[in-house]
């Protein structure tokens, strides 16, 4: 799990400070031009970053709280994972709760890092993306991913067997092909067609 945050401005080391006691794991800070970036990564599993004991409603009351008091203390940007079948992070649906960080944050920019392509039908995806960046006003920021987590893979049927047993994850053609949809959708202004 990586959750990656950029501060506005000179970074000050009071922000840094209160970073790491925000996010309760192992971090490291990274110049990057005018940002700090923080990156912090979950390494051993006590830490609470949606641990698989925490109900959904706990996990998402501490994924919002993490964005308010990141909000506050300035950081310019804040991601939330999209994951199916996984107990350390299960988000399926990001944007719901960036929906909500958007009413209860006054400048941070929110993103699904990333919404995993294969797993979504591709005109309801673009469709919600654009319906949430107009509710944004400029704060939200897209992320998209091909997936890499076998589990979610499975659950969510784009895994293939050979008669053999061997997988075969479908997830990059599937991603290529989505995303050519969903560029469409948001460029053209005549209606298409697609084989695929």
């Amino acid at each position: 799990v990586e959750l990656v945050l950029r501060v506005r401005g000179d970074p000050a080391s009071e922000l840094a400070t209160h970073a790491l006691a925000v996010f309760p794991t192992h971090a490291r800070e990274l110049q990057d031009g005018r940002a700090l970036r923080v990156v912090a990564r979950v390494v051993r599993p006590e830490l609470p970053h949606l641990a698989p004991e925490r109900t959904p409603r706990e996990g998402a009351d501490f994924i919002l709280e993490t964005i308010r008091v990141a909000d506050e203390l300035g950081y310019a940007e804040a991601w939330i994972g999209e994951h199916f079948a996984c107990g350390w992070e299960p988000v399926p649906a990001p944007d719901l709760l960036i929906a909500q960080a958007l009413l209860q944050t006054k400048r941070i920019r929110l993103g699904p890092g990333a919404h995993v392509l294969p797993y979504h039908h591709p005109v309801e995806l673009a469709h919600r993306i654009a319906y949430l960046d107009h509710l944004a006003q400029g704060r939200y920021m897209v992320g998209i991913g091909a997936g890499s987590v076998p589990m979610d893979a499975d659950l969510l049927g784009v895994i293939s067997r050979d008669e053999n047993g061997k997988e075969t994850m479908h997830n990059a053609e599937m991603t290529r092909e989505a995303l050519d949809i969903m560029i469409k959708i948001w460029t053209k202004d005549e209606a298409f067609d697609h084989d695929g």
